[in-house]
């Protein structure tokens, strides 16, 4: 034995870009796993097995980072919905209905998500609050010019959506148990919508 290492193991080394890449997947990982109080930039950085420093150069602090997860997550989603604006001279609720038939088999990851962003903002960390406030905001947006094309979002709107959500996340539940078939279940979302917005004909 010479008692000495004849070979190093290799750093693989990533550009800027795909090292950006990297935090986000493993931020998203830690999300969807531990949920968004879990998520920190010590937490990211040892999953990532990358220094802190190296993580901060990427993302300012766990508010960006999380901002940049939801952002991804929230386009995708959109994406998979269709356009924002509602259909010209269309059948409103036919478009709501297909809409919710695509929310009713969003993967476990975007559920998950959604309920991070949609819960308890007390149980999280203080200092997320005004990022999640910000992600709301965004996604009651994109929804409130569905059910009211052309009027501003007010704040008796956000909560509405806010009841909306939970009707939603209701809806999965009693998919999972058995309860409500998917047709029910959107028929279900499309009942309470209703009754909080006077929905377009």
């Amino acid at each position: 034995m010479t008692g000495t290492r004849s070979s190093t193991t290799k750093r693989h080394y990533l550009s800027a870009a795909s090292r950006r890449e990297s935090i986000i997947e493993v931020a998203d990982d830690v999300v969807f796993n531990e949920g968004v109080a879990h998520l920190s930039i010590v937490e990211v950085a040892r999953r990532a097995d990358i220094s802190r420093q190296l993580v901060y150069q990427h993302f300012a602090d766990r508010n960006a980072l999380l901002s940049e997860v939801v952002r991804r997550r929230l386009d995708e989603l959109q994406a998979s919905l269709g356009p924002t604006a509602a259909v010209e001279g269309g059948d409103f609720r036919s478009l709501l209905v297909a809409r919710l038939h695509v929310v009713m088999n969003l993967s476990a990851r975007e559920r998950a998500l959604m309920r991070s962003l949609f819960g308890d903002l007390s149980a999280l960390p203080r200092d997320l609050w005004p990022t999640i406030a910000d992600i709301r905001q965004v996604v009651v947006s994109r929804w409130a010019l569905l059910m009211s094309p052309g009027v501003a979002p007010t704040p008796l709107a956000y909560a509405k959506f806010g009841l909306v959500m939970h009707a939603i996340f209701g809806a999965w539940d009693l998919m999972a148990d058995g309860t409500l078939d998917e047709d029910e279940a959107v028929d279900l979302v499309v009942t309470v919508a209703s009754s909080l917005f006077t929905l377009p004909a």
